[in-house]
């Protein structure tokens, strides 16, 4: 795997990160940081993504230092050091980086034409528990409402996600890395024996919601 970024700009993207969660009163050290940089690049994790980055050699840092050390050797040195602590097979945020952070969905269709993705999220405060509605059972309630009212049709991601927050206490989210997937094409295809129960739920019945729908349906 390639990475677009240097070394040097790598570690600034940390450090930007670090240095606006402490802002916001959730302090991180640089390490938790650099991971982050690490998943949004799709890599695993820091270690493997230094290793996948191609580091110019400066003249400065090939002359050897006191002992017959260069100080390229000794910035290697200290980054692997610091890489002992860095290396998460599995990098959970929430868990290292001390944050509550929210869950996000992703509204996609196995057969957009270009990147339609919807990000959603629940409301703060939004209900108990136990009244929260799963948001992939309810974005397929609403598919599937809207197609028997209006036959065979195709409903948009952004139709799909402004129902749910509309109707089911979710909110609108930017593009998150590692969303939950809800995908309208391939999750309506594996319903199955599910679907009767799903229409069935009275905790998913709206009020108007197929015609609230209406402007965001197409023929299939």
């Amino acid at each position: 795997m390639n990475c677009t970024l240097s070394h040097d700009e790598a570690k600034r993207r940390g450090e930007r990160i670090a240095a606006r969660l402490t802002a916001l009163g959730h302090a991180i050290p640089l390490n938790h940081g650099l991971q982050a940089v690490a998943a949004a690049e799709n890599f695993p994790d820091w270690n493997r993504m230094k290793a996948a980055i191609g580091r110019p050699q400066r003249l400065d840092t090939l002359a050897p230092a006191a002992g017959g050390v260069t100080a390229l050797d000794a910035q290697d040195a200290s980054d692997n050091t610091q890489d002992e602590a860095l290396h998460y097979d599995d990098f959970d945020p929430a868990k290292e980086l001390d944050v509550d952070l929210p869950v996000v969905y992703r509204i996609t269709h196995h057969y957009d034409i270009g990147n339609q993705d919807v990000y959603v999220t629940r409301r703060k405060n939004e209900g108990s528990a136990g009244d929260e509605v799963d948001a992939r059972r309810a974005a397929l309630y609403c598919w599937c409402v809207a197609e028997a009212a209006f036959g065979r049709i195709l409903v948009s991601n952004l139709g799909i996600a402004a129902a749910l927050c509309r109707f089911y206490g979710f909110t609108h989210h930017w593009a998150t890395y590692g969303a939950q997937v809800v995908d309208l094409y391939g999750d309506l295809e594996g319903l199955g024996p599910a679907y009767a129960p799903l229409m069935a739920d009275p905790a998913l019945a709206r009020e108007g919601l197929a015609q609230w729908l209406e402007p965001f349906v197409s023929p299939a």
